[in-house]
């Protein structure tokens, strides 16, 4: 199983914050486009999502959570609109449009 980055993570975050959580589950389309940009598996990203949500709202979710996930959690919770711009400069710099959360 490949180890996430913190540009993938930062990704997945942004997701999590952005589009509504009936799109976090790896049947959605919107989370199959992601887990592709990332290179992961859709299953891959909602279980990340999944240890996002654990941390960020505190025991909901999966508990095995990264470190990497507990900091980015830290760094982003109550600065989204930083998360947004990072988010779309790790965008822009692989070509990827921007995060239009649509059904």
């Amino acid at each position: 199983m490949p180890e996430w980055t913190r540009e993938q993570l930062v990704i997945a975050l942004e997701f999590y914050y952005t589009c509504p959580e009936n799109m976090h589950t790896d049947s959605h389309v919107m989370c199959q486009e992601i887990a592709e940009l990332v290179e992961h598996t859709p299953g891959a990203l909602d279980r990340v999502i999944r240890n996002i949500k654990f941390v960020d709202q505190g025991n909901v979710g999966l508990a095995h959570a990264s470190q990497m996930v507990h900091d980015l959690v830290g760094e982003y919770r109550d600065r989204q609109g930083q998360l947004r711009a990072d988010a779309q400069t790790i965008r822009d710099r692989n070509g990827w449009g921007p995060l239009q959360c649509h059904d």
